[in-house]
């Protein structure tokens, strides 16, 4: 069972009752790109045959002025518990608990080929528009769909595939 979820329901609570949800947020993500971008710092902090002081002294100096204290303090514990590691779950899990508090909606879009971010903007406002709410799409690349896109959001799909409308012309014709 992965410890991400009560993390990040806890952190969240925290933020939440101080209304900074979405600047502990930013922080989580700004985080997660200095680790993105300096490999080395993250493989410090996990490092298990490192003391608990010098990676606490690394990360203030390295976030500290940037960052809320509440998500300062909440790095420092994932250092003190060795999770740190778990970071990047943590993150997924809290930003898909403000999401659902904002009322945003989590789905997918299968295309035949990778999207550029701006397709993808744009087939997440065509979603919402549909669905009535603001929607967040993971892209995934499904090549036997030959061309368009299937977006899934729950239990609703919107199938605008080559394949999808290959198998319902031929569902016509055989009717």
């Amino acid at each position: 069972m992965s410890v991400a979820r009560p993390y990040a329901r806890a952190l969240y609570e925290a933020a939440s009752e101080a209304s900074e949800a979405d600047a502990v947020l930013a922080d989580l993500e700004a985080t997660a790109d200095l680790f993105d971008a300096v490999p080395d710092l993250a493989v410090f902090l996990n490092h298990p045959a490192v003391a608990p002081e010098p990676k606490h002294e690394v990360l203030r100096e390295a976030l500290g002025p940037r960052v809320h204290g509440l998500t300062l303090h909440f790095l420092l514990l994932l250092l003190d518990k060795r999770r740190f590691g778990a970071l990047p779950e943590i993150l997924q899990a809290y930003r898909a608990m403000v999401e659902e508090a904002a009322g945003v909606g989590r789905g997918r879009v299968e295309t035949a080929r990778a999207m550029s971010p701006k397709e993808l903007a744009a087939l997440e406002e065509a979603a919402g528009r549909w669905l009535g709410t603001k929607v967040r799409l993971q892209p995934d690349v499904r090549p036997e769909l030959i061309g368009g896109a299937r977006i899934i959001v729950g239990d609703r799909v919107i199938d605008g595939s080559l394949a999808g409308r290959i198998q319902r012309l031929g569902r016509q014709l055989r009717a």
